[in-house]
Protein backbone atom coordinates (compact mmCIF):
# COMPACT_ATOMS: atom_id res chain seq x y z
CA UNK A 1 0.00 0.00 0.00
CA UNK A 2 1.31 3.43 -0.93
CA UNK A 3 2.32 5.43 2.18
CA UNK A 4 0.12 8.40 2.97
CA UNK A 5 1.57 11.89 2.95
CA UNK A 6 2.43 13.67 6.19
CA UNK A 7 -0.20 15.77 7.91
CA UNK A 8 -0.31 19.34 6.68
CA UNK A 9 1.22 22.16 8.70
CA UNK A 10 -2.25 23.70 8.99
CA UNK A 11 -3.60 20.54 10.62
CA UNK A 12 -0.67 20.28 13.04
CA UNK A 13 -0.95 23.97 13.95
CA UNK A 14 -4.68 23.46 14.49
CA UNK A 15 -4.02 20.64 16.94
CA UNK A 16 -1.74 22.83 19.03
CA UNK A 17 -4.27 25.67 18.95
CA UNK A 18 -6.99 23.31 20.22
CA UNK A 19 -4.62 22.07 22.92
CA UNK A 20 -3.93 25.62 24.06
CA UNK A 21 -7.65 26.30 24.35
CA UNK A 22 -7.99 23.22 26.55
CA UNK A 23 -5.00 24.36 28.60
CA UNK A 24 -6.51 27.79 29.10
CA UNK A 25 -9.82 26.28 30.23
CA UNK A 26 -7.94 24.03 32.66
CA UNK A 27 -5.73 26.92 33.83
CA UNK A 28 -2.48 25.19 32.90
CA UNK A 29 0.59 27.21 31.90
CA UNK A 30 2.27 24.44 29.90
CA UNK A 31 2.14 20.72 29.24
CA UNK A 32 5.10 18.34 29.19
CA UNK A 33 4.46 15.42 26.84
CA UNK A 34 6.67 12.35 26.67
CA UNK A 35 4.57 9.43 25.41
CA UNK A 36 4.98 8.35 21.80
CA UNK A 37 1.26 8.82 20.93
CA UNK A 38 1.09 12.40 22.21
CA UNK A 39 4.50 13.48 20.92
CA UNK A 40 3.70 11.98 17.52
CA UNK A 41 0.24 13.55 17.42
CA UNK A 42 1.43 17.09 18.04
CA UNK A 43 4.62 16.89 15.95
CA UNK A 44 3.99 14.19 13.29
CA UNK A 45 7.45 12.84 14.08
CA UNK A 46 7.15 9.12 14.67
CA UNK A 47 10.70 7.89 15.21
CA UNK A 48 10.53 4.77 17.42
CA UNK A 49 13.66 5.94 19.23
CA UNK A 50 13.82 6.69 22.21
CA UNK A 51 10.60 4.86 23.14
CA UNK A 52 12.11 1.55 22.07
CA UNK A 53 14.82 1.81 24.75
CA UNK A 54 14.65 2.54 28.46
CA UNK A 55 17.97 4.37 28.75
CA UNK A 56 16.78 7.47 26.86
CA UNK A 57 14.04 10.04 27.26
CA UNK A 58 12.47 12.76 25.14
CA UNK A 59 9.94 15.47 26.00
CA UNK A 60 8.10 18.28 24.28
CA UNK A 61 6.81 21.34 26.10
CA UNK A 62 3.88 23.34 24.76
CA UNK A 63 3.06 26.53 26.64
CA UNK A 64 0.20 28.99 26.29
CA UNK A 65 2.41 31.18 24.12
CA UNK A 66 5.65 30.96 22.18
CA UNK A 67 7.17 28.10 20.24
CA UNK A 68 7.27 24.43 21.08
CA UNK A 69 10.32 23.31 23.07
CA UNK A 70 11.81 19.89 22.39
CA UNK A 71 14.12 18.07 24.81
CA UNK A 72 15.91 15.05 23.41
CA UNK A 73 19.20 13.13 23.35
CA UNK A 74 21.94 14.56 21.15
CA UNK A 75 21.73 11.54 18.85
CA UNK A 76 18.21 12.64 17.81
CA UNK A 77 18.68 16.38 17.38
CA UNK A 78 19.64 16.42 13.68
CA UNK A 79 16.36 14.83 12.59
CA UNK A 80 14.28 17.17 14.73
CA UNK A 81 16.16 20.31 13.68
CA UNK A 82 15.46 19.44 10.04
CA UNK A 83 11.75 18.69 10.53
CA UNK A 84 10.95 21.25 13.23
CA UNK A 85 13.05 24.33 12.39
CA UNK A 86 10.71 26.63 14.35
CA UNK A 87 10.97 24.64 17.58
CA UNK A 88 13.44 25.32 20.37
CA UNK A 89 15.68 22.23 20.51
CA UNK A 90 17.47 21.35 23.75
CA UNK A 91 19.67 18.26 23.91
CA UNK A 92 22.09 16.48 26.22
CA UNK A 93 24.63 13.64 25.95
CA UNK A 94 22.54 10.53 26.55
CA UNK A 95 22.31 8.11 28.22
CA UNK A 96 22.95 10.11 31.37
CA UNK A 97 21.69 7.99 34.27
CA UNK A 98 20.32 10.00 37.15
CA UNK A 99 19.62 13.06 35.01
CA UNK A 100 18.06 12.10 31.69
CA UNK A 101 17.25 15.62 30.54
CA UNK A 102 15.79 16.68 33.89
CA UNK A 103 18.18 19.59 34.46
CA UNK A 104 17.39 21.03 31.02
CA UNK A 105 13.65 20.47 31.42
CA UNK A 106 13.56 22.05 34.90
CA UNK A 107 15.44 25.13 33.69
CA UNK A 108 12.91 25.64 30.90
CA UNK A 109 9.97 25.23 33.27
CA UNK A 110 11.42 27.78 35.69
CA UNK A 111 11.71 30.32 32.86
CA UNK A 112 8.00 30.07 32.02
CA UNK A 113 5.65 32.95 32.85
CA UNK A 114 3.50 31.75 35.74
CA UNK A 115 -0.07 32.76 34.99
CA UNK A 116 -1.73 29.88 36.84
CA UNK A 117 1.25 28.20 38.51
CA UNK A 118 0.41 24.77 37.04
CA UNK A 119 2.27 22.45 34.66
CA UNK A 120 0.53 19.48 33.07
CA UNK A 121 2.09 16.02 32.88
CA UNK A 122 0.78 12.70 31.57
CA UNK A 123 -0.07 11.23 34.97
CA UNK A 124 -3.75 10.33 34.55
CA UNK A 125 -5.69 7.28 33.32
CA UNK A 126 -4.36 5.52 30.21
CA UNK A 127 -1.16 7.59 30.21
CA UNK A 128 2.53 7.14 30.97
CA UNK A 129 4.94 9.60 32.58
CA UNK A 130 7.95 8.22 30.64
CA UNK A 131 10.54 9.05 33.28
CA UNK A 132 11.95 7.27 36.31
CA UNK A 133 10.52 7.91 39.76
CA UNK A 134 13.88 9.36 40.83
CA UNK A 135 13.88 11.80 37.88
CA UNK A 136 10.27 12.74 38.66
CA UNK A 137 11.17 13.42 42.30
CA UNK A 138 14.14 15.56 41.25
CA UNK A 139 12.01 17.52 38.79
CA UNK A 140 9.48 18.31 41.52
CA UNK A 141 12.21 19.58 43.84
CA UNK A 142 13.77 21.68 41.07
CA UNK A 143 10.50 23.43 40.06
CA UNK A 144 8.98 24.54 43.40
CA UNK A 145 7.01 27.45 41.91
CA UNK A 146 4.71 25.20 39.91
CA UNK A 147 2.06 22.68 40.84
CA UNK A 148 2.03 19.49 38.78
CA UNK A 149 -1.37 18.39 37.42
CA UNK A 150 -2.64 15.78 35.01
CA UNK A 151 -2.93 16.77 31.36
CA UNK A 152 -3.83 13.39 29.86
CA UNK A 153 -7.52 14.29 29.63
CA UNK A 154 -6.63 17.63 28.02
CA UNK A 155 -4.65 15.88 25.30
CA UNK A 156 -7.29 13.22 24.76
CA UNK A 157 -10.02 15.83 24.37
CA UNK A 158 -8.07 17.11 21.37
CA UNK A 159 -7.13 13.70 20.00
CA UNK A 160 -10.53 12.05 20.43
CA UNK A 161 -12.11 13.56 17.30
CA UNK A 162 -10.24 12.47 14.19
CA UNK A 163 -9.63 14.46 11.03
CA UNK A 164 -10.31 13.08 7.56
CA UNK A 165 -6.60 12.35 7.21
CA UNK A 166 -6.59 10.34 10.44
CA UNK A 167 -9.72 8.43 9.42
CA UNK A 168 -8.02 7.53 6.13
CA UNK A 169 -5.12 5.95 8.03
CA UNK A 170 -7.41 3.84 10.19
CA UNK A 171 -9.37 2.69 7.13
CA UNK A 172 -6.09 1.74 5.44
CA UNK A 173 -4.98 -0.22 8.51
CA UNK A 174 -8.27 -2.13 8.47
CA UNK A 175 -7.94 -2.91 4.78
CA UNK A 176 -4.47 -4.32 5.40
CA UNK A 177 -5.73 -6.61 8.17
CA UNK A 178 -8.76 -7.66 6.15
CA UNK A 179 -6.60 -8.60 3.18
CA UNK A 180 -4.02 -10.31 5.39
CA UNK A 181 -6.70 -12.61 6.79
CA UNK A 182 -7.02 -14.14 3.33
CA UNK A 183 -3.80 -16.01 4.15
CA UNK A 184 -5.88 -18.31 6.37
CA UNK A 185 -7.74 -19.61 3.33
CA UNK A 186 -4.56 -21.02 1.82
CA UNK A 187 -4.02 -24.60 3.02
CA UNK A 188 -5.49 -26.42 6.01
CA UNK A 189 -5.77 -25.05 9.53
CA UNK A 190 -6.40 -28.32 11.36
CA UNK A 191 -3.18 -29.45 13.01
CA UNK A 192 -1.57 -26.03 12.57
CA UNK A 193 -0.49 -24.10 15.66
CA UNK A 194 -1.92 -20.75 16.72
CA UNK A 195 1.53 -19.24 16.37
CA UNK A 196 1.96 -20.47 12.79
CA UNK A 197 -1.43 -19.13 11.68
CA UNK A 198 -0.89 -15.79 13.40
CA UNK A 199 2.53 -15.58 11.77
CA UNK A 200 1.00 -16.03 8.31
CA UNK A 201 -1.46 -13.21 8.91
CA UNK A 202 1.09 -10.84 10.44
CA UNK A 203 3.65 -11.55 7.71
CA UNK A 204 1.05 -10.80 5.04
CA UNK A 205 0.08 -7.57 6.82
CA UNK A 206 3.70 -6.44 6.82
CA UNK A 207 3.98 -7.27 3.11
CA UNK A 208 0.91 -5.09 2.51
CA UNK A 209 2.52 -2.09 4.21
CA UNK A 210 1.71 -2.33 7.93
CA UNK A 211 4.01 -0.54 10.36
CA UNK A 212 6.40 -2.66 12.40
CA UNK A 213 4.47 -2.15 15.66
CA UNK A 214 1.35 -4.31 15.66
CA UNK A 215 -0.76 -6.18 18.21
CA UNK A 216 -2.16 -9.63 17.46
CA UNK A 217 -4.04 -11.85 19.90
CA UNK A 218 -5.21 -15.40 19.29
CA UNK A 219 -7.73 -17.53 21.14
CA UNK A 220 -8.86 -21.06 20.37
CA UNK A 221 -10.55 -24.03 21.96
CA UNK A 222 -13.31 -26.60 21.64
CA UNK A 223 -16.60 -24.73 21.87
CA UNK A 224 -15.00 -21.33 22.36
CA UNK A 225 -11.92 -19.53 23.60
CA UNK A 226 -11.08 -18.16 27.05
CA UNK A 227 -9.12 -15.00 26.23
CA UNK A 228 -9.20 -12.24 23.64
CA UNK A 229 -5.83 -10.76 24.60
CA UNK A 230 -3.58 -13.83 24.74
CA UNK A 231 -0.52 -14.14 22.53
CA UNK A 232 -0.61 -16.96 19.96
CA UNK A 233 0.62 -20.19 21.51
CA UNK A 234 1.81 -23.61 20.41
CA UNK A 235 -1.65 -25.21 20.65
CA UNK A 236 -2.62 -26.94 17.40
CA UNK A 237 -6.15 -26.45 16.09
CA UNK A 238 -8.55 -29.39 16.02
CA UNK A 239 -11.86 -30.15 14.35
CA UNK A 240 -14.66 -28.51 16.31
CA UNK A 241 -12.51 -25.65 17.58
CA UNK A 242 -13.63 -22.05 17.51
CA UNK A 243 -10.80 -19.58 17.10
CA UNK A 244 -10.37 -15.84 16.81
CA UNK A 245 -7.66 -13.52 15.59
CA UNK A 246 -7.91 -10.04 17.09
CA UNK A 247 -5.45 -7.54 15.69
CA UNK A 248 -4.47 -3.95 16.06
CA UNK A 249 -2.68 -3.44 12.76
CA UNK A 250 -0.90 -0.09 12.59
CA UNK A 251 -0.51 1.95 9.43
CA UNK A 252 1.18 5.36 9.33
CA UNK A 253 1.02 5.39 13.17
CA UNK A 254 -2.75 4.70 13.40
CA UNK A 255 -4.43 1.47 14.48
CA UNK A 256 -7.45 -0.46 13.42
CA UNK A 257 -8.75 -2.93 16.00
CA UNK A 258 -11.13 -5.75 15.14
CA UNK A 259 -11.32 -9.52 15.23
CA UNK A 260 -12.60 -12.35 13.09
CA UNK A 261 -14.00 -15.70 14.23
CA UNK A 262 -13.57 -19.04 12.50
CA UNK A 263 -14.65 -22.62 13.13
CA UNK A 264 -12.47 -25.60 12.27
CA UNK A 265 -14.35 -28.20 10.25
CA UNK A 266 -17.74 -27.73 11.92
CA UNK A 267 -19.65 -25.59 14.41
CA UNK A 268 -22.43 -26.40 16.86
CA UNK A 269 -25.86 -24.80 16.59
CA UNK A 270 -25.15 -22.87 19.79
CA UNK A 271 -21.96 -21.39 18.33
CA UNK A 272 -23.80 -20.41 15.15
CA UNK A 273 -26.57 -18.73 17.16
CA UNK A 274 -23.98 -16.89 19.25
CA UNK A 275 -22.28 -15.63 16.10
CA UNK A 276 -25.60 -14.34 14.74
CA UNK A 277 -26.35 -12.62 18.06
CA UNK A 278 -22.96 -10.90 18.03
CA UNK A 279 -23.47 -9.67 14.47
CA UNK A 280 -26.77 -8.10 15.56
CA UNK A 281 -25.21 -6.63 18.71
CA UNK A 282 -22.47 -4.97 16.67
CA UNK A 283 -25.08 -3.49 14.34
CA UNK A 284 -26.98 -2.13 17.35
CA UNK A 285 -23.81 -0.67 18.83
CA UNK A 286 -22.78 0.97 15.57
CA UNK A 287 -26.27 2.42 15.14
CA UNK A 288 -25.86 4.09 18.56
CA UNK A 289 -22.65 5.83 17.42
CA UNK A 290 -24.29 9.20 16.91
CA UNK A 291 -23.35 12.67 18.18
CA UNK A 292 -25.06 13.40 21.49
CA UNK A 293 -25.32 9.78 22.58
CA UNK A 294 -22.96 8.53 25.27
CA UNK A 295 -20.48 5.68 25.42
CA UNK A 296 -22.90 4.14 27.91
CA UNK A 297 -25.63 4.23 25.24
CA UNK A 298 -23.35 2.30 22.87
CA UNK A 299 -22.77 -0.31 25.57
CA UNK A 300 -26.49 -0.58 26.38
CA UNK A 301 -27.45 -1.03 22.73
CA UNK A 302 -25.11 -4.02 22.45
CA UNK A 303 -26.13 -5.54 25.79
CA UNK A 304 -29.83 -5.23 24.98
CA UNK A 305 -29.36 -6.87 21.59
CA UNK A 306 -27.60 -9.84 23.19
CA UNK A 307 -30.25 -10.15 25.90
CA UNK A 308 -33.01 -10.17 23.26
CA UNK A 309 -31.25 -13.14 21.66
CA UNK A 310 -31.03 -14.97 24.98
CA UNK A 311 -27.30 -14.52 25.57
CA UNK A 312 -25.41 -13.30 28.61
CA UNK A 313 -22.87 -10.60 27.87
CA UNK A 314 -19.23 -11.57 28.26
CA UNK A 315 -17.51 -10.29 31.39
CA UNK A 316 -14.85 -8.13 29.73
CA UNK A 317 -15.58 -4.87 31.57
CA UNK A 318 -16.68 -3.04 28.44
CA UNK A 319 -18.00 -3.59 24.93
CA UNK A 320 -15.40 -1.60 23.03
CA UNK A 321 -13.42 1.62 23.22
CA UNK A 322 -11.95 4.48 21.26
CA UNK A 323 -8.95 4.01 19.01
CA UNK A 324 -6.48 6.00 16.95
CA UNK A 325 -2.78 6.43 17.64
CA UNK A 326 -3.27 3.90 20.41
CA UNK A 327 -5.02 0.60 19.97
CA UNK A 328 -7.23 1.49 22.93
CA UNK A 329 -8.17 5.06 23.75
CA UNK A 330 -11.00 6.66 25.71
CA UNK A 331 -13.91 6.41 25.91
CA UNK A 332 -14.91 2.95 27.13
CA UNK A 333 -18.20 1.53 25.91
CA UNK A 334 -19.17 0.64 29.46
CA UNK A 335 -22.18 1.05 31.72
CA UNK A 336 -20.28 3.64 33.77
CA UNK A 337 -18.89 5.84 30.97
CA UNK A 338 -20.99 8.95 30.31
CA UNK A 339 -18.66 10.44 27.69
CA UNK A 340 -20.75 12.30 25.12
CA UNK A 341 -20.02 11.20 21.56
CA UNK A 342 -18.85 13.86 19.13
CA UNK A 343 -18.53 13.86 15.38
CA UNK A 344 -15.19 12.43 14.31
CA UNK A 345 -14.79 9.99 17.19
CA UNK A 346 -13.89 6.42 16.21
CA UNK A 347 -15.04 3.50 18.34
CA UNK A 348 -14.31 -0.19 18.38
CA UNK A 349 -17.67 -1.92 18.89
CA UNK A 350 -16.91 -5.17 20.71
CA UNK A 351 -19.73 -7.22 22.25
CA UNK A 352 -18.98 -10.58 23.84
CA UNK A 353 -21.09 -13.54 24.94
CA UNK A 354 -20.51 -16.28 27.46
CA UNK A 355 -20.48 -19.84 26.15
CA UNK A 356 -20.77 -23.16 28.02
CA UNK A 357 -17.76 -24.05 30.14
CA UNK A 358 -16.80 -20.44 30.74
CA UNK A 359 -15.68 -19.87 27.15
CA UNK A 360 -16.14 -16.62 25.24
CA UNK A 361 -17.03 -15.42 21.80
CA UNK A 362 -16.35 -11.85 20.75
CA UNK A 363 -17.07 -9.87 17.61
CA UNK A 364 -15.55 -6.46 16.87
CA UNK A 365 -15.85 -3.78 14.19
CA UNK A 366 -14.70 -0.16 13.95
CA UNK A 367 -17.13 2.72 13.41
CA UNK A 368 -17.01 6.47 12.87
CA UNK A 369 -19.36 8.81 14.72
CA UNK A 370 -20.85 11.12 12.10
CA UNK A 371 -23.66 13.66 11.88
CA UNK A 372 -24.73 11.90 8.68
CA UNK A 373 -25.05 8.60 10.52
CA UNK A 374 -22.58 5.99 11.73
CA UNK A 375 -20.08 4.61 9.27
CA UNK A 376 -18.25 1.30 9.38
CA UNK A 377 -14.49 1.72 8.93
CA UNK A 378 -13.50 -1.95 9.10
CA UNK A 379 -14.29 -4.37 6.25
CA UNK A 380 -17.37 -6.21 7.51
CA UNK A 381 -17.20 -9.76 8.80
CA UNK A 382 -19.14 -12.41 6.85
CA UNK A 383 -22.80 -12.72 7.81
CA UNK A 384 -22.23 -16.44 8.49
CA UNK A 385 -19.47 -17.91 10.62
CA UNK A 386 -16.59 -18.99 8.33
CA UNK A 387 -15.80 -22.70 8.63
CA UNK A 388 -12.29 -23.60 7.50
Amino acid sequence: MKPLTNFTKAELDGRIELLRREMLDAEVDAVILASAPNVGYFTDLNDQFPWAVTSRAAFIMISLGGTMSVFLPEVMQTLWREDKPDATIVSWPSPRPGDEGITELAAAINRLPSRFGKIGFEIGPESRLQMTISDWTRLISMTPSFQRVDCSSICMNVRMCKSEAEVARIIAAGEIFGNALQALKVGHVEGVSERALAGKVLSKAMDLGADNENFLAFGSGPGGYHSVVASPGIRELKTGDLFTIDAGIRYSSYYCDFNRNFAVGKATDHILRAYDALIEAVEAGVNACRPGNTARDVYAAQANALFARGFEGGKLGRFGHGLGRQITEPPSNAATDQTILREGMILAIEPAVMLPGGALMVHEENALVSADGPRYLSPLAPADLPIL
